[in-house]
């Protein structure tokens, strides 16, 4: 690698990532080639599926490294990641967010790799010719030349079939449209696929165990869906593992765990089931095992393949390379890897040294030496001999290209001659209808597809026009079709540009609300900051400030203070609920309870506005299981609204009862009221109403977060008001109505037990 510094890279998954990372850090320029759309393409075919190691063993330093400029946040090293989220959170941000992404090439399949110059058979000055590497895009071929490749192309879409000896099965490509391989997502885009169906599943492996466990738990949300175990060997519990004892933990309980599904009966088991034959026989798939005579037989709707995968190595034809001929591993690491051997538990660390690979190679450059001085004589004589025969059939193949061209020439005059006669006998009236045949295609082409043509001989030609005329019958019962189906389309697009339209109106309010925020924010913070600012300044005034003066100035910056606080918590509260950070913590409590803190902290608020403040509760033993901090922080601010919209004299009522299964919690007031227009929007966040320009009026966000609430514990909340004018609802009581459905605790949960 003197001189050039460029690294080709197959593969964009995890270990090529890794890989790609690795050189740039050591100041090389890695080339990464992927023949998928998109880096970690072969994880997504099994993201559904838990890998048994933590993110502490597959997160590479050196990628870790590369993604923290980024703002990369590292997951928790300890817990287990699925295959979806180590692509999100983990490959694609490496793929897309660092310097990788300019290295990357996707749909890019290798093809071939070679040496600059040489083949497979030639050594000397070997060592110093870059590597050719010729891979297939959209574009078409290219070639990419390196001064070293690193292959982590894996071997996902490599699997091995469902043959006992390592052969397809028998059928088993005819049969391949019910037939997968690997770890299909059997619940989530493949559930259409398996459920309710009978699955066979071939395999003893993690692979076949993860997709056993999951066609049960698919079982019991899908009734009819039969899981099939076909165990090639004769004990089903070496795939059972170690339990606890197992050196990885998430394997050993996944062992457990499907050991407990076989032994409640939940999976079929074949064992000493090797498959040897395939076909489908009305709409299902027979499974057999053994010869024709005495052959057992298993019959399923799917047939899930999960017995391994092998490295493709075609590709690599051209290199001298050194693998295990069981194995296909360099036979460094071959011992390490053997399954008849190791788990992947017991696989001790090893690295570049075990996978390197003997390009070039000294014993094969000296063999070819050898070779080339025991028979340059006789190869040189032989060429000779080659020569002149070649020649003397240079010459005779001249000749008889002279005597083809003349013959040739002749035949064709005598064929031109024969067609002629031929046409003026029979050809004429075939022309004609073969005419006919023309003009009316190309009047259906033209969109006439009543056009039919006369039927009238019995021969060939006569089938064929027949035809033509229900083949034009079927076009025109189709276009009647097209049109019916274009107008329905046509009534769909209209829909959804209603849709569209109606959103963007809904966009242009929400745009218009989150701007009259901002300004309503800037005015309920300036105001409560400036009178602090001139209270202090005009205190400060005087050289020796009395006391009084001292109080006097304190109490307002702390009013003011206050107000400013509670805006800064309505504020905290609506970003966090937006966020999803606030989480619940539910429990039993006696209604009653709740409201008598609702009128603890409200009274004096209510008392300093001239106002009643009650609460009632229809009976004793009502209670919720709910959070009951945020219940009372919700109640406690409705309260407040009701407070600040009701004049003096008037009464605020909290009360409670159980309706229909439901908590039923109210908060009435006497006050001014909604206006009828501004009903649908009061839960809209930062919407203040029209009348709300004041300071101290709240930035629209109280009921919002209170929905947002009573939403999370699987309850209801409306508003019902009057203003009291003309025109709404007659001579009925102005004021506002809040009403909050909770679930009612199931009956076996007891007050007393909670209490």
């Amino acid at each position: 690698m003197s001189g050039a510094k460029t690294v080709a890279i197959i593969g964009a998954g995890p270990v090529g990532l890794a890989a790609a990372a690795h050189v740039l850090e050591r100041g090389l320029s890695p080339i990464v080639l992927e023949a998928g759309p998109e880096a970690g393409h072969a994880v997504r075919q099994w993201q559904q599926v838990q890998l048994f190691s933590p993110w502490e063993y597959n997160v590479d330093k050196a990628a870790a490294r590369l993604l923290a400029p980024t703002g990369w946040n590292s997951p928790d090293p300890q817990s287990y990641p699925t295959g979806g989220e180590l692509l999100d959170r983990y490959l694609t941000p490496l793929a897309t967010r660092t310097p990788l992404r300019d290295v990357i090439r996707t749909s890019s399949r290798v093809s071939a790799i070679s040496r600059v110059g040489f083949d497979k058979a030639k050594t000397k000055g070997r060592e110093q010719a870059p590597f050719e590497i010729r891979y297939q895009n959209g574009k078409g071929p290219e070639v990419l030349r390196a001064d070293a490749v690193i292959d982590t192309s894996g071997s996902w879409f490599s699997p091995n079939p469902a043959g006992r000896n390592g052969l397809p099965a028998i059928g088993e490509r005819e049969c391949a449209g019910r037939i997968a391989y690997g770890m299909p997502d059997v619940r989530g885009a493949a559930r259409g696929r398996y459920a309710g169906k009978t699955v066979a599943v071939l395999g003893a492996g993690h692979s076949a165990v993860g997709t056993l466990i999951d066609l049960v738990h698919l079982a019991d949300e899908a009734p009819g869906t039969q899981a099939i175990w076909l165990l090639r060997g004769a004990d089903p519990a070496k795939a059972f593992g170690g339990g606890r004892n197992d050196k990885l933990a998430a394997r050993g309980e996944l062992g457990s765990t499907f050991a407990a599904l076989v032994a409640a009966g939940k999976i079929k088991v074949e064992t000493q089931f090797g498959v040897t034959d395939l076909s489908e026989l009305e709409g299902r798939l027979t499974i057999a095992s053994g010869g024709c005579c005495g052959a057992r037989s298993v019959v399923a709707d799917e047939l899930i393949v999960s017995t391994g995968f092998r490295p493709d190595l075609s590709f690599l034809s051209e290199l001298r390379l050194r693998l295990d001929p069981a194995i296909e591993a360099p036979v460094a690491l071959a011992p390490l890897i053997d399954p008849n051997e190791h788990s992947c538990g017991t696989v001790r660390p090893h690295g570049a040294r075990e996978l390197a690979q003997p390009e070039p190679g000294t014993g094969v450059r000296v063999a070819m030496d050898v070779f080339a001085a025991g028979f340059g004589a006789p190869l040189g004589q032989a060429m000779e001999e080659e020569r002149t025969a070649a020649q003397a059939a240079q010459v005779a193949v001249h000749d008889l290209r002279e005597r083809t061209i003349r013959w040739g020439l002749t035949g064709v005059v005598l064929a031109f001659a024969l067609a002629v006669l031929i046409y003026q006998l029979l050809g004429r009236s075939l022309v004609n209808r073969v005419a006919d045949v023309a003009t009316a295609a190309a009047a259906i082409a033209q969109g006439r597809s009543d056009t039919r043509l006369k039927v009238t001989g019995h021969d060939e030609l006569s089938l064929a026009m027949a035809r033509f005329n229900r083949m034009a019958a079927h076009l025109a019962r189709r276009e009647g079709r097209l049109v019916a189906d274009q107008k329905h389309l046509q009534e769909i697009v209209d829909a959804r540009t209603a849709e569209l339209r109606a959103a963007n109106t809904r966009l242009e309010s929400v745009d218009l609300a989150r701007r009259r925020f901002f300004t309503d924010v800037s005015h309920e913070l300036r105001t409560p900051l400036t009178v602090i600012l001139g209270e202090a300044e005009i205190t400060l005034r005087p050289a020796n400030p009395t006391q009084e003066d001292l109080r006097a100035a304190l109490l307002v910056i702390q009013t003011r203070a206050r107000r400013l606080h509670h805006r800064v918590e309505d504020l905290l509260r609506i970003a966090r609920s937006e966020s999803g950070q606030i989480e619940l913590d539910a429990s039993l409590f006696p209604v009653a309870d709740l409201l008598d803190e609702v009128r603890e902290s409200m009274l004096p608020v209510a008392r300093a506005a001239g106002l009643a403040l009650e609460t009632f509760a229809a009976r004793d033993d009502i209670a919720l299981h709910a959070d009951r901090d945020w219940l009372r922080q919700t109640l406690d601010g409705l309260v407040s609204n009701a407070v600040r919209h009701s004049q003096a004299g008037g009464t605020v009522r909290v009360e409670a009862a159980v309706k229909g299964g439901e908590v039923v919690i109210k908060v009435r007031d006497q006050g001014t009221g909604i206006p009828a227009n501004e009903l649908p929007h009061v839960f809209e966040r930062f919407w203040r109403g029209a009348k709300a320009a004041g300071e101290g009026t709240g930035f629209g966000i109280g009921l919002a977060l209170a929905k947002w609430i009573v939403d999370r514990h699987d309850g209801t909340i409306e508003i019902e008001s009057n203003t009291g004018g003309a025109g709404e609802r007659g001579t009925a009581a102005r004021g506002t109505c809040v009403t909050i459905r909770l679930p009612a605790p199931v009956p076996d949960i007891s007050l007393e037990a909670a209490q």
